[in-house]
Order: C-alpha cells, then sequence, then structure tokens
C-alpha cells in the first residue's frame, strides 16, 4: 500500500502476489468543521496520471499495461458494475461514502473507492513486479477537500486465478468537433469501450456516437445509437443501463479479434475535446507465461485428483 498527497507522485512496487485489480482510494477530509459534504465533492481522475507495468523476473521483460488518465481506464474496466457510480463524475450524484459525520468541531471524512479491474488474475512470483506509478494533481480535488489532511492509497486487489495473458489497455483520445473517429486497433483485441464524461442524457439530441462500426477476423458488426443503448438496457437493471448515459460497452468477448478496425461516426457538435476516448484491452500472449499457467493447471490438477482418491 502507498499514499500520495496532492502535487505528489509515487511508486508502488508488488511481488509474489495474485492480483485481479488495483484500487485507488481517495480519502478525504473536509476543510470546514460541522459541515456535510455536497453530492459533487469529489477527486477529478482526468488529473491523476497512472503507469502499470509488469516486470518478469527471469527474462527481465517488461509489459506496459496501461499508461495515461486515471479518468479512462477506470470508467472501462467497471463500465457496467456498481463501482462505475464512483468514477463517473455525475453532477447531483454523489460519487463518496461518508467514514465519520460533520459536527462542532469534527470535520467529515468521506472515501471516493475507485477499482480497476484487469479482468484477470496477473500471477507475481519470484522476482516478477507489478509497478505502478501515479501522479496525484495539485488541483484534482474540490475546493471542500482539505489537501494537507486527505490523500490518496493505493493497494492491489488479490485474486485466484492463472495467468494465460497479461492484459493491457490503451486510451484513445478523440478529438474534438470530429464527425468521425476511424483507428486500425490491431490484433488481439478483447474489449472495446466508449467514454464520455460531459454528457448526462440519453436523449438522442445529446448522442456523441452515432453509429459503430467493427470490422475483423472473427467479427463484422454495425451497431446505431439506439441499438447500442438496447443493448445495454438488455444487459442491466433500467436505471444502472440509463446512468451510463453516453458511454457504451462496444464489443466484449473471450475470443479477441485480430486485424480490427474501429469506425466511429460522431455528432461533431456533441464532441467536447477532452471529454472522449475509446479504451481498448488487448490480450498480450507470451509463451513462457502461457507455458507457466499451463504448468500450474497440470500441478493443480494432480492435487484434486489425488484428494478425489483417498
Amino acid at each position: 500500500m502507498n499514499v500520495v498527497r496532492a502535487g505528489q507522485s509515487t511508486t508502488l512496487e508488488l511481488k509474489n502476489k495474485n492480483i485481479k485489480g488495483i484500487n485507488f482510494l481517495f480519502r478525504m477530509t473536509h476543510t470546514t468543521d460541522n459541515t456535510a459534504f455536497a453530492n459533487n465533492t469529489r477527486y477529478d481522475l482526468k488529473k491523476v496520471d497512472v503507469s502499470i507495468r509488469k516486470i518478469s523476473g527471469g527474462s527481465k521483460k517488461e509489459v506496459l499495461i496501461y499508461s495515461g488518465k486515471l479518468a479512462p481506464l477506470a470508467i472501462s474496466t467497471t463500465l457496467e458494475d456498481n463501482a462505475f457510480r464512483f468514477s463517473f463524475p455525475e453532477t447531483g450524484a454523489s460519487q463518496i461514502f461518508v467514514e465519520r459525520a460533520h459536527g462542532a468541531s469534527t470535520k467529515a471524512i468521506a472515501v471516493q473507492p475507485i477499482y480497476v479491474d484487469f479482468g484477470t488474475v496477473i500471477n507475481l512470483d519470484g522476482n516478477d513486479q507489478l509497478i505502478i506509478d501515479c501522479t496525484l494533481d495539485s488541483a484534482a480535488h474540490s475546493s471542500s477537500i482539505d489537501p494537507a489532511t486527505s490523500y490518496l492509497q493505493i493497494e492491489a486487489k488479490e485474486g485466484i486465478g492463472l495467468e494465460y495473458y497479461t492484459p493491457v489497455f490503451k486510451a484513445l483520445a478523440v478529438p474534438g468537433s470530429q464527425n468521425n473517429f476511424e483507428v486500425s486497433l490491431g490484433d488481439g483485441v478483447q474489449d472495446i469501450t466508449f467514454i464520455n464524461l460531459d454528457k448526462q442524457s440519453n436523449i438522442a439530441a445529446n448522442d456523441v456516437v452515432r453509429k459503430v462500426t467493427i470490422v475483423s477476423d472473427k467479427l463484422n458488426q454495425v451497431d446505431d445509437a439506439t441499438e447500442l443503448r438496447a443493448k445495454r438496457f438488455s444487459r442491466m437493471l433500467p436505471t444502472e443501463a440509463a446512468a451510463r448515459f453516453q458511454n457504451h460497452l462496444l464489443f466484449n468477448s473471450s475470443f479477441d479479434l485480430n486485424n480490427c478496425n474501429l469506425k466511429l461516426d460522431l455528432e461533431e457538435t456533441n464532441v467536447t475535446t477532452g471529454e472522449n476516448w475509446v479504451v481498448v484491452k488487448y490480450l498480450h500472449k507470451d509463451g513462457q507465461v502461457f507455458a507457466k499457467a499451463q504448468a500450474k493447471e497440470r500441478k493443480f490438477t494432480g492435487i484434486n485428483l489425488s484428494r478425489l482418491m483417498r
């Protein structure tokens, strides 16, 4: 666990763990006694820079899992989970939970819990390392948060599983006032999300994406804005689906796409600079990592069989 305060940077090095994600816990203290936090109190995740790297101990191979702003990564990996509510800056809705209520001569304390879900487990054995670098901008917090006594706590979330591949995330910024966004995503694509932070409406007049076209070796898919919303409502409760506004899961599968090309037709008047991203999750495949996972699976299978035969 590492702690970083406003205007500072930190590096967290992890070893000998099985990691399924990273918790970014923003622990905040109010500036004033006997005053409740307003609903719009939060840290701006666009002002938090994060780099996540895995270094294999034996080969010293380095895989850059992510480098960029925390906002698109956190929102994309929890888009259809409850954790989304703490990441998305919804006006009038609280992104925190109170740990200590305000009172006479007492400042309120609250937490904004942000989770980055890898969608798999990263096995760190021997000298393997996961290195997380984080910089917290001095202006990332709301005005009612006391920067001297508030801080960001970073810690790993451990899980159970085998690492057959290493997840890699890339956040591609969509330029403002564009009517289309076209990009070759390459091979190993498992997940594509569209992230928008400045629209809080599902009405057609506020649509950012008008049409999505995905062409690849396994899938050719076209969805318009209505179809994207319909798919989301089919997977989630209506209130939760509505709260995702202009954020869309464009593709997700256990099978990765190769030679993948993405084209977005956009409503250019709704495309604000710095508020839209395409986040892509790749399966980074490595023969040594795969072989190690297979060896562990054979070992665990043998142990389980021997227990059954007793």
